[in-house]
């Protein structure tokens, strides 16, 4: 999913009652689903879709769903940790007892993993939501002055490690990038939509919210 950071206002509810949230990339407005902020699938119709202002984009819809495209570059990055191999386990104990001296916490309902030093600096903030059979990456935080021991991959470590430990089987890192291909098992394809104007300026970003579908992929808005 995309990270939105630009101030996030209500912006349009039309006849079937949907509402559309707006954001903004680059000073430009563009509209989404309040459900693609924090769940990993999104169930949306087409009438959703067609009624839904322009620019609109939607990521991770539910297959059953029938709507969206595969993503151009919209993989979800898949993590079981039974799955590792030998060479990834040896890699991720090196990094785990770079880490062995900070206790860490997690939340009961969510998963919300928080390290810090034995002093109580805040290392690594990482959220995650439990579903019934797996769990889905929402977000991590960390504190810059870590970076040279990888907080945010030790975050997914220990948010793997909890998958396992809780039985669900596999861990959901959400859309590839390459530090989290480290840790896949699998890649699995994502279906989104891109609804846009003609020749709309997020069609030559790209780092806008366009960017992870094909020119081939916008304004098609089923399988």
């Amino acid at each position: 999913m995309m990270t939105k950071t630009d101030p996030v206002a209500p912006a349009v509810r039309p006849t079937i009652k949907t509402v559309y949230l707006q954001e903004h990339h680059k000073g430009l407005p563009y509209y989404y689903l309040p459900e693609d902020a924090l769940c990993p699938y999104v169930s949306i119709t087409l009438d959703e879709v067609l009624e839904a202002p322009e620019p609109f984009f939607v990521y991770n819809i539910r297959e059953e769903c029938g709507v969206g495209v595969p993503a151009a570059r919209g993989r979800n990055v898949i993590v079981e940790p039974r799955l590792w191999t030998d060479v990834q386990r040896k890699r991720f104990q090196k990094l785990s007892k770079a880490f062995s001296g900070f206790p860490w916490g997690e939340g009961l309902r969510y998963l919300l993993l928080q390290v810090a030093t034995r002093e109580g600096e805040l290392v690594l903030t990482d959220f995650s939501i439990l579903t019934k059979t797996e769990c889905c990456a929402i977000f991590c935080d960390w504190a810059e002055k870590f970076r040279a021991i990888s907080p945010g991959i030790y975050a997914c470590i220990l948010a793997a490690e909890e998958t396992e430990r809780r039985g669900l089987g596999r861990y959901n890192l959400g859309i590839e990038y390459p530090y989290k291909l480290s840790m896949a098992t699998s890649l699995e394809t994502t279906y989104g939509v891109a609804k846009l104007p003609p020749s709309h300026p997020f069609l030559d970003d790209p780092t806008g919210p366009a960017a992870v579908f094909g020119r081939e992929q916008i304004n098609q808005f089923t399988r």
